[in-house]
């Protein structure tokens, strides 16, 4: 137990019937083994949270991924060495549970997908976008069905000059991706609009093109004499695979990693290459609806608990985020403002 006083009841943003969202009352959750339990100070909204609010609508469920906070409830048998008045970031699958979600102002979490911010680096706003966004790209990068490219600090960096295409670099993900590329000694090569470029090449990247460009295709092949092997589809939509198609060497041998993988007419048209396929909820199971993928929980909690606290001193730097007021109870409008597309290299965060 802690010397914190937990109320029996807080507030949580709550999936409504008709697809809206609500603040409501509810208990306070019981932490289990491996569990902790986090006061929220600030979170960040990613477009799953709406998808999961206005598309697969689970009525009482508490909305929400992204969070940081201090701990005052341990469960037993921890996995990691966190202890009460750790001040912490976590990620879970929010829109499912009924007891488990983000956006409230007591979350509880299993403690080896949180991790514990560095004193006098990240805000509690900074450390909630290092969620989904980073989480699903070190998944992507790193992970047992992605690339399984060398991580910062390995013995065994990639050889001089080898290009990652991380398409879409400005999106909260990919600014996160371009970032871990570098620090594992790649050269990065991106997509954004225009007006994004000094943005994704302030987070590292090497050369940026514009997607609506006509010539992108050939302007990239060019830059990169037709060698790309490796790339990460940030966005993972019918529009994007043509372009990377196009984009990467027509050798053998290229990896593409992808949230979902394409039509079969496309796989089709290049049997070569290795289509990757992750999904970032089967590392944070067991959790309603959730498969559980062990080794893909090893790889990234092994990442939060051992590389993410020094990349962080390091100047590994947040989303850039967009604050919006009025808490938990103005959710809806930043559900709203992601669906409605308004949101361009930003990341929204409430501060509670």
């Amino acid at each position: 137990m802690s010397n914190f006083e937990i109320p029996k009841t807080h507030r949580a943003v709550i999936v409504q019937a008709d697809t809206t969202v609500k603040t409501e009352e509810r208990l306070i959750p019981t932490v289990g083994e491996n569990e902790i339990l986090v006061k929220v100070s600030a979170i960040a909204i990613n477009p799953t949270d709406w998808k999961h609010a206005r598309r697969n609508t689970s009525p009482g469920t508490i909305l929400g991924c992204d969070f940081a906070g201090v701990v005052v409830q341990v469960g037993p048998n921890l996995r990691v060495p966190v202890k009460v008045g750790n001040k912490v970031a976590a990620s879970l699958r929010g829109g499912v549970d009924k007891e488990r979600g983000g956006f409230a102002e007591y979350v509880k979490v299993y403690a080896d997908l949180a991790w514990i911010i560095p004193e006098g680096t990240y805000t509690f706003e900074e450390a909630a976008t290092i969620g989904i966004p980073l989480y699903t790209s070190v998944i992507a990068l790193y992970g047992p069905n992605g690339l399984e490219l060398p991580q910062p600090g390995d013995v065994n960096p990639p050889a001089a000059g080898t290009w990652l295409f991380v398409y879409g670099g400005s999106s909260s993900v990919g600014q996160y991706a371009i970032q871990l590329a570098k620090l594992s000694g790649y050269k990065v090569i991106t997509t954004a609009s225009k007006r994004n470029h000094k943005l994704v090449k302030s987070f590292g990247a090497d050369l940026a093109f514009d997607y609506n460009d006509p010539d992108v295709v050939k302007n990239i092949k060019e830059a990169t004499n037709g060698s790309i092997r490796l790339v990460y589809d940030t966005i993972s939509e019918d529009y994007t695979y043509p372009l990377i198609l196009g984009s990467i060497t027509e050798e053998k041998s290229a990896k593409i990693s992808v949230l979902h993988k394409p039509d079969p007419e496309t796989v089709e048209k290049r049997q070569d290459i290795r289509w990757l396929e992750t999904f970032i909820y089967t590392a944070y199971g067991p959790t309603v609806n959730t498969k559980n993928n062990e080794e893909e929980r090893a790889v990234l909690s092994k990442f939060l608990w051992e590389k993410l606290p020094g990349l962080v001193r390091g100047g590994l730097k947040p989303n850039v985020i967009k604050e919006f007021d009025g808490g938990l109870d103005n959710v809806g409008v930043a559900l709203d403002y992601l669906a409605q597309g308004k949101a361009s290299g930003e990341k929204i965060v409430y501060t509670l």
